[in-house]
């Protein structure tokens, strides 16, 4: 008889104080309020006479994959499936502007960003799931692209606002204009010269995942690659800052509401390494 050993990557609980927050944040930022809430008390009220009480959502809420109830959104803007040949549009809320995405049975996205970022999710988990560094890879991927596509729609609606067409913020095959810049110049420029702030352990993790993204996804150099448990594991425990902490920053910037799920996994606890020895 022998052992051999069973790795699994184990998501660990919030902290009471982690929950409380994601659960008020929510709340916050709920698309379809049913009420403005301008302070914690109110939060925590409207839980209570809606017949829950709060102290009781805080505890169950550690636990990450459990839903809150009332205040998260858990229907997407993207993957929907379109029958009976309809014309779907997506209407500018600020301009009234009316842009067809499909006409016909098909696939429909109504936010691109929020859907780099789904996927970037689904990558994400699954890479915990099981152990899978170029799953993780592959979130980086979309979480960078979504962080990209999220700064590409607020561009799309300040051109939309620009009477000359030189006012715009352009990125297309005549004029290219990498992330960096969309970063350092165009938030500037949409914002009256406000920027976001590098000086945190968020835009640290967005730049070093981004590095691993660009030097092992997208261009790598070397015929192969490996890493142990713990690098991994070191990994996805600053993925949170990296992509959901940043895209909420993003969010605040412009004064955006922020989808449920980028605020859920701003929260992500982390993850712990288990060994279990089997006897075979």
């Amino acid at each position: 008889m022998k052992e051999i050993s069973k790795v699994e990557f184990i998501v660990k609980r919030l902290s009471r104080r982690k929950s409380h927050e994601m659960i008020l944040l929510m709340a916050r930022n709920m698309s379809c309020s049913h009420s403005v809430f301008t302070a914690d008390q109110s939060i925590k009220d409207f839980f209570n006479r809606a017949g829950y009480i709060y102290e009781n959502i805080v505890e169950e809420c550690r636990d990450f994959n459990k839903n809150i109830p009332l205040v998260e959104n858990l229907i997407s803007s993207s993957g929907w499936r379109t029958v009976g040949n309809p014309k779907v549009e997506l209407v500018n809320n600020e301009t009234g502007e009316e842009l067809e995405l499909i006409h016909g049975n098909g696939l429909v996205d109504l936010s691109i960003y929020d859907s780099k970022f789904n996927q970037s999710i689904k990558m994400f988990n699954s890479s915990i799931e099981k152990i899978d560094y170029q799953d993780f890879l592959s979130a980086c991927t979309y979480g960078v692209a979504s962080i990209e596509a999220y700064i590409n729609y607020r561009a799309g609606i300040f051109n939309s606002r620009q009477q000359k067409e030189e006012d715009k913020l352009l990125d297309n095959a005549a004029s290219r204009v990498s992330l960096e810049d969309k970063i350092d110049k165009w938030i500037p420029c949409m914002l009256l010269g406000l920027k976001l702030e590098k000086g945190y352990k968020d835009w640290k993790s967005f730049q070093r995942l981004k590095t691993i993204r660009d030097t092992c996804d997208i261009h790598p150099h070397q015929p192969g690659e490996g890493k142990t448990y713990d690098q991994l594991c070191e990994l996805i425990n600053i993925f949170s800052d990296a992509f959901p902490v940043l895209l909420i920053k993003l969010h605040n910037l412009f004064k955006e509401l922020i989808p449920s799920k980028i605020i859920r996994y701003s929260f992500f606890p982390g993850v712990e390494i288990k060994t279990n020895n089997l006897a075979t």
